[in-house]
C-alpha cells in the first residue's frame, strides 16, 4: 500500500493554490472598490462645494464691482472698469495656475491598489527563484 493518502496530491496543491490566488485577487479588488468609492465621494463633495462657492463668489464680485463702478462713475469710471478687469484677470490666471499644479501633483488613482499588486508580484517572483 502506498502512502498517497497522507501526501498532498497535485490536485489538492493546485486547488489550494487556486483558492489562494482567488483570495488574493478578491482582496485587491475589494481594496480597489473602496478606493473608488472614496474617490467618488471626495469628487462629489468637491464639485458641490465648488459650485456653491463659485455662485456665491460670483454674486459677491458683481455687487462689489457694481459698487466700485457706481462710486467712481462721475470721476474715474474708465479707470475703475479697467482696474476691475485687471484684478479679475489676475485672479483668473492665478486660479488656473494653481488648479493645474494641484492636478499635476495629485497622486494617481488607485495608487494603494497598484502598490499592493506590485508587492504581490515581487513576492511571487522571489518565491519562484530557486
Amino acid at each position: 500500500m502506498s502512502d498517497t493518502s497522507t501526501a498532498p496530491s497535485l490536485r489538492d496543491s493546485l486547488g489550494r493554490l487556486a483558492a489562494n490566488a482567488v483570495s488574493l485577487v478578491h482582496t485587491r479588488i475589494a481594496l480597489a472598490g473602496i478606493e473608488l468609492a472614496e474617490e467618488r465621494d471626495r469628487i462629489k463633495a468637491q464639485v458641490a462645494l465648488l459650485l456653491v462657492g463659485a455662485v456665491a463668489a460670483g454674486f459677491a464680485l458683481m455687487a462689489a464691482s457694481t459698487f466700485v463702478v457706481v462710486y467712481f462713475w462721475d470721476t474715474h469710471r474708465e479707470g475703475a472698469i479697467i482696474g476691475l478687469f485687471v484684478f479679475y484677470a489676475a485672479v483668473a490666471a492665478i486660479s488656473l495656475l494653481r488648479a493645474t499644479r494641484i492636478r499635476r501633483d495629485a497622486p494617481a488613482p488607485f495608487s494603494a491598489t497598484l502598490a499592493e499588486l506590485e508587492k504581490d508580484r515581487q513576492r511571487f517572483m522571489r518565491q519562484r527563484v530557486p
